[in-house]
């Protein structure tokens, strides 16, 4: 501003001031002076502020700004004194967002009040260029700037300005937990229903095969077994159960029962293991961790409206995304209002028959807020990560405001204030990151959990008891065949089929236990061998003692002691590992020179000398031992 002193003086005098006019000034209020100059001095600064400020960094003024918010629910909230709100009260929210903008207002020295928009959306461009929510009143100035956080978008920042980056992350799906339940068939899962259809195919082949392959042939000998019999045998494998005898049976039939056995012991194994695992742990089922599996099961897609996920998704033109959109068609797709974003995860999404998906901070917020009132963590975190996006707040197009504030926030970011932030407002952020798909079971069953295989074994005990004959025989009661006569009337009895003699009678039929009990258990004397026919092993010391009972035997023996008919026992293996490797011997020939030494010259007193070593006879217990031991 140029300035005249005097008519006399307009030709000789002329000074110049400078003044700087603050952003969020009121409409009286007068430009600030900086600097002033004259001809005959230099420039002179004010000193009440710089030549050229950088009048946002903090605002001189103090203004009280308009912010857009859409409240969210998943938010908690909190009355402050505030001495300029309506009420001298204030509410605010307890967020990692709403606490970088007090910060940022703190420094820049304003203070805020917040619009809401009549949708409540984010901001989304319609089909006639228009854009809804918080984006809509930015565009228009309505607001200094919105909170957000936004998604940083193209079509987004041809119309609004984005601050710096506050975050970076991806959208996630939010799926409720399926429930630990115990199914009543369970019984049948261990096998899969291929596995089933195949056990009963082989299971009738062979009993085709043992049944009406013989009819083919010319009986040459007598088969004391019939038909029914080997059918009955079968069945008996394939229950774990003792058989008829099979010495008259045909070789070949021998043969197809022996493959037979071998099968059902590989299948019964693998069946008894993998039952026992379903009953002691029941496995929590998390079956959608992408967008396909969302696709490929019967799941709904629920996305917040006016969101970036739902203006991508709606208008992809291919790929997975494109048919989570094509669920429409279906009724498998909503777009839900911001409002209804814990009712709905509370009702709908806990069922498990839908999953919604936003951006990762906010759905790992409301499975922590979960986890705090529940105590339990009923949601999962599906692996798959799409639709990577950077988050800012947004403001007007060329506003210097919003350069302003992105540089409190890189300041912020830089101190790592922000994570801070975010981990201290949610407690429990992460209890519910990694949830166990397993779960022992520590309880009972009950009759609900198993009237399945209850229901079967009834059935089955219902049919006529093939596998356990009365014992001892009738004599007026028929058998079926020699054969079988003979089979029962046999006086030694299996552990095995003494367990199915003891089934058999306390399920009502007859059985003389008392006896069943008179006869031999088993071939061989548990005292002196085993099951398998081996030998019992003993101990040394205890058979050392039993030969000298009754001698009496010195400490120790002299040279005076030994007479011309003493003989010397030496064990030669021990020998052996004594003398270990001589330092003199070179060759495999000056071993026995140096063995037959030491052997010489320790039996100089003794008229006999005997090297023993050990050898395993076929029929001993040291054969049996040194078996055991491979």
């Amino acid at each position: 501003m140029l300035r005249r002193f005097g008519k006399r003086a307009r030709r000789s005098f002329t000074k110049c001031s400078v003044f700087v006019e603050l952003p969020y000034s009121s409409g009286n209020s007068q430009p600030q002076k900086v600097a002033w100059w004259t001809p005959s001095r230099d420039l002179a600064p004010t000193f009440l502020l710089p030549l050229f400020p950088d009048k946002f960094y903090r605002l001189a003024t103090g203004p009280r700004l308009l912010v857009g918010r859409v409240p969210m629910p998943i938010y908690k909230t909190k009355v402050v004194n505030d001495p300029d709100a309506p009420g001298a009260n204030r509410v605010t929210v307890l967020s990692s967002r709403v606490t970088l903008l007090e910060t940022v207002s703190e420094a820049m020295n304003f203070t805020y009040d917040y619009v809401t928009p009549a949708d409540r959306a984010w901001g989304a461009e319609q089909p006639d260029g228009s854009w809804t929510g918080m984006i809509r009143m930015s565009m228009r100035e309505e607001v200094d700037f919105s909170l957000g956080l936004f998604v940083m978008t193209p079509s987004r920042a041809k119309v609004v300005d984005f601050t710096f980056p506050v975050d970076i992350m991806y959208s996630r799906m939010i799926v409720g937990r399926g429930k630990p339940e115990v199914n009543p068939w369970s019984f049948l899962l261990p096998l899969g229903p291929s596995v089933w259809a195949a056990l009963l195919t082989a299971l009738l082949g062979v009993l085709a095969v043992m049944t009406i392959f013989p009819s083919c042939l010319q009986p040459q000998a007598c088969h004391c077994t019939g038909r029914v019999v080997k059918a009955s045998s079968c069945v008996r494998v394939l229950l774990q159960q003792d058989v008829s005898p099979v010495r008259t049976w045909w070789v070949w039939e021998r043969v197809v029962l022996g493959v037979w056995m071998l099968t059902t012991v590989v299948l019964t194994r693998s069946y008894t293991g993998n039952l026992v695992s379903l009953l002691a742990v029941r496995y929590i089922p998390m079956p959608i961790q992408s967008l396909r599996d969302v696709v490929d099961n019967p799941i709904t897609f629920l996305v917040q409206k006016g969101t970036r996920q739902d203006n991508t998704i709606q208008t992809a033109e291919s790929g997975v995304l494109r048919e989570i959109s094509n669920l429409q068609k279906e009724g498998r797709f909503e777009s839900i209002p911001t409002s209804e974003l814990t009712k709905i995860l509370d009702v709908k999404v806990r069922r498990g028959d839908h999953t919604l998906v936003n951006l990762e901070d906010v759905t790992k917020m409301m499975m922590a807020q979960d986890f705090s009132v529940t105590g339990k963590c009923d949601f999962y975190l599906a692996r798959e990560k799409f639709l990577k996006s950077m988050t800012a707040m947004a403001g007007p197009k060329h506003s210097a405001l919003i350069n302003a504030v992105s540089r409190r926030i890189i300041t912020v970011k830089e101190a790592g204030l922000y994570y801070h932030w975010v981990n201290s407002y949610t407690p429990n952020m992460t209890t519910c990151l990694n949830p166990p798909t397993t779960m022992a079971v520590r309880s009972s069953f009950s009759l609900s959990n198993i009237w399945g295989s209850v229901g079967v074994l009834t059935q089955i005990n219902n049919e006529p008891l093939a596998c356990a004959p009365h014992w001892p025989p009738d004599p007026a009661r028929p058998t079926a065949s020699p054969c079988a006569a003979d089979c029962l009337t046999r006086r030694c009895l299996t552990i095995a089929s003494l367990l199915h003699l003891i089934t058999a009678y306390e399920s009502g039929r007859r059985v003389n236990l008392s006896e069943v009990m008179m006869h031999e258990l088993l071939t061989v004397s548990q005292a002196l061998a085993e099951t398998n026919g081996r030998l019992q092993s003993g101990s040394k010391a205890d058979l050392a003692q039993v030969l000298t009972s009754g001698i009496q035997c010195p400490p120790s023996i002299g040279a005076a002691d030994l007479w011309e008919t003493a003989t010397l026992i030496t064990d030669g293996q021990a020998m052996v590992c004594s003398i270990g490797k001589p330092p003199n011997a070179a060759t495999f020939g000056d071993l026995p020179d140096v063995f037959i030494g030491a052997v010489l010259q320790g039996g100089t007193l003794f008229k006999r000398t005997d090297v023993v070593f050990d050898r395993y006879y076929e029929k001993s217990i040291k054969e049996g031992t040194r078996t055991r031991r491979g």
